[in-house]
């Protein structure tokens, strides 16, 4: 009678650890949800980062990719030059993905985020200015700001 009572335990224990992490992120995810409606940037971060932790602990990418986009959102809203840890926080994500189609993905939002930049900021401010992204071309900036933008 006690094995019976033991393997319904434990059954009803395998059954109720995938519900239970669901729930978790759902209501992780509704505090966000409350604090971006209350306008609390920094909350929204510190949720956000919490989630990033919780779904890098479980292995969840999706997650942990969502939790990633909406902190990287915020923190430009805080601080817009925030763009270049984002960007080097993702690279260093990708080199360290175990997985093929999650590297693929990071490696395409880190894409998007470089051509996104680059239709945003103007050609002479963009080359001129000396950033991390023209350390990662391996562009000269001062030969690029005596050129024109038609020379390419």
């Amino acid at each position: 009678m006690k094995i019976k009572q033991i393997c319904m335990l434990v059954l009803l224990w395998l059954g109720v650890i995938p519900a239970v992490q669901a729930q978790t992120f759902d209501k992780l995810w509704k505090q966000v949800e409350q604090a971006e409606k209350k306008s609390l940037p920094q909350t929204v971060i510190k949720l956000t980062g919490e989630i990033y932790q919780k779904g890098e602990a479980e292995k969840n990418s999706p997650q942990m990719l969502k939790a990633y986009m909406w902190r990287m959102k915020y923190r430009d809203m805080l601080t817009p030059d925030s763009l270049y840890t984002n960007v080097k926080e993702l690279e260093q994500w990708a080199k360290q993905a175990d997985k093929p189609m999650d590297r693929a993905i990071l490696h395409s939002l880190i894409a998007g985020i470089y051509a996104n930049y680059a239709m945003a900021t103007p050609a002479a401010d963009r080359d001129c200015r000396r950033s991390s992204f023209g350390r990662y071309a391996g562009v000269d900036s001062k030969y690029v700001c005596r050129k024109s933008q038609n020379k390419y």
